[in-house]
C-alpha cells in the first residue's frame, strides 16, 4: 500500500522536479472508456453517489448574516442553504409541501420563505408557519408539513451538505480549514456547458495543459506538478 508523503515531503518532491524538468509517472496507461462519459445508467449512479456524499455547497462567507439565503442545484435537487435567526445554517428541499413550487431563487436575505402560489409559509428553520384559509386543510398539521431538511454543516470557510444522510463528521475534521472568517464574499460567475461534468473535472485536475495554455502566467513552475 502506498504511504502518503507528509507536507515537507511533497515540497521536496515538487522543487525536485522543477529543477530536473521531471513529473511523476504511473506505473500503467490507463486509457479511459469512451462509454463512460455516455451511459445513463453510470450518470445516474455518479448522481446518487453525489447526493449521498458530504459535498461542498458555497463558502460560508456567502451566508454573511441570519437570513441570507442561496437557493440552486445541487446533484439535480433544488436546495435551499440559509443561515437560520440563531446563526446555523441549514439546508431543505426547494418545494413547497403543497404544490411543489420553488420557494426561493437565486440568493439574497429573508424573514422567511413564501411560496407565492398560495402563501404558504416558512420559517428560517423549515417549520411551516399557519396556512392560510386552514378550514381548507383539515387534516394538516403545520409540524408535519414544513420544507424537508438534508443535513448541512460548516467546516473552514465551507458548507457542506449530504441530502442522503448526515454529515460525516469525523471525515470533515480532516478537510483543510480553506477560508478564515475574516474573509468576504467578493462575487460569483456561472456558467453552462455542454459537457460531461467527469470531463470537466479530469480537465481540472492535470497539469499537462499548464506548459501550453498558461505559458505567460503559471508555467513553468507549475509545469511538472
Amino acid at each position: 500500500m502506498a504511504t502518503l508523503l507528509n507536507d515537507s515531503d511533497i515540497i521536496d518532491r515538487i522543487f525536485s522536479h522543477i529543477d530536473n524538468k521531471t513529473t511523476d509517472l504511473g506505473e500503467m496507461v490507463w486509457r479511459e472508456p469512451v462509454t463512460n462519459y455516455l451511459s445513463e445508467d453510470r450518470f445516474k449512479a455518479e448522481i446518487e453517489l453525489l447526493k449521498s456524499t458530504s459535498v461542498p455547497f458555497c463558502p460560508s462567507a456567502a451566508l454573511p448574516e441570519n437570513g441570507s439565503y442561496i437557493a440552486r442545484k445541487a446533484a439535480g435537487t433544488p436546495l435551499i442553504v440559509v443561515r437560520g435567526e440563531d446563526g446555523l445554517v441549514r439546508a431543505f428541499i426547494n418545494t413547497c409541501r403543497h404544490r411543489g413550487m420553488q420557494v426561493a431563487k437565486d440568493s439574497g436575505y429573508a424573514r422567511a420563505f413564501v411560496y407565492p402560489y398560495h402563501a404558504w409559509t416558512y420559517g428560517l428553520d423549515g417549520h411551516l408557519k399557519p396556512i392560510p384559509e386552514k378550514d381548507g386543510f383539515p387534516d394538516s398539521d403545520p409540524k408535519e408539513h414544513g420544507l424537508v431538511e438534508v443535513s448541512a454543516s460548516e467546516k473552514g470557510g465551507i458548507v457542506y451538505v449530504n441530502q442522503k444522510g448526515s454529515i460525516d463528521s469525523e471525515a470533515l475534521e480532516n478537510i483543510l480549514d480553506f477560508f478564515s472568517p475574516e474573509q468576504k464574499f467578493f462575487k460569483q460567475v456561472g456558467f453552462l456547458g455542454d459537457a460531461n461534468w467527469e470531463l470537466i473535472a479530469e480537465t481540472s485536475m492535470e497539469g499537462y495543459l499548464i506548459k501550453s495554455l498558461h505559458k505567460k502566467a503559471f508555467s513553468p513552475m507549475g509545469s511538472s506538478i
